[in-house]
């Protein structure tokens, strides 16, 4: 019995070995593609070509969004499965121009704690670097490249009830909170991230606020006013159902 568990023990290890190899391997075929491809037509189609080599069954590619981050430049996500490992690439685009690049392996896409988390980032720093001045300008704000990196990034839905029977999240929880307790700065904060699905939440805390009532200053309603007009994709729950695309604002 003991012989058994032993091998039974010994053969799982030696699955883990075979899937964190694997996984390390695909990892760096879609970071060369990333480095050597600044075009995001041309980075899809080459880790298209790599995902035809796959087992068709537990392999897919897909552009999970490409939404509006302000002066016309747009944030794609591409969600990778080779063989039943997951990867997500983003982008920020300046028309087909790929101007930063991020390829993350994160064990929990799989609610799994066993494989290390990997992350790679490649950056034109000039260009970066002028697309937040933009921003940093009309929001007056102060982010920077690893203000970027770690917005574009974020993993996040935006949902007030999310799951079965529909329970109110956590993060809706701490946005009311912050509305119940006039928290402006910290609302404020959330409509100046890069992230769409955080700028959603700001601007959901400010229009509780202004249904009790409270003034908001101009550059506030200003700001309430471009997010909504821009009107970007969010990752968004319904129900028990997870990481659904939809329009942060629906058409009036």
């Amino acid at each position: 019995m003991l012989k058994t568990c032993l091998l039974v023990i010994i053969g799982f290890q030696l699955i883990l070995l075979k899937v964190s190899a694997q996984e390390i391997t695909y990892f760096h075929k879609i970071e060369n593609v990333l480095a050597n491809d600044h075009s995001d037509s041309s980075i899809y189609k080459k880790i298209d070509s790599i995902k035809r080599t796959r087992r068709p069954h537990d392999s897919n590619l897909e552009i999970f969004f490409n939404r509006d981050v302000d002066f016309e430049y747009l944030h794609q996500r591409i969600n990778v499965e080779f063989n039943g490992t997951f990867y997500q690439v983003n982008l920020l685009l300046k028309k087909d121009s790929v101007l930063y690049s991020s390829l993350v392996f994160d064990p929990t896409f799989l609610d799994n704690t066993t494989f290390k988390r990997y992350k790679t980032v490649i950056i034109d720093t000039v260009a970066c670097t002028k697309y937040l001045k933009l921003r940093n300008d009309y929001y007056r704000s102060s982010k920077t490249i690893n203000d970027l990196s770690s917005e574009l990034t974020l993993d996040e839905e935006y949902a007030f009830y999310c799951g079965d029977g529909d329970p109110k999240t956590i993060k809706g929880m701490y946005i009311e909170n912050l509305a119940k307790r006039k928290r402006i700065g910290k609302l404020l904060g959330l409509i100046k991230s890069i992230s769409c699905e955080e700028q959603a939440y700001g601007v959901a805390g400010f229009d509780m606020l202004q249904k009790n009532n409270v003034m908001l200053s101009i550059p506030i309603k200003k700001l309430i006013a471009h997010i909504k007009k821009r009107n970007s994709d969010l990752v968004s729950c319904s129900g028990c159902i997870g990481h659904l695309i939809r329009k942060a604002y629906q058409d009036k």
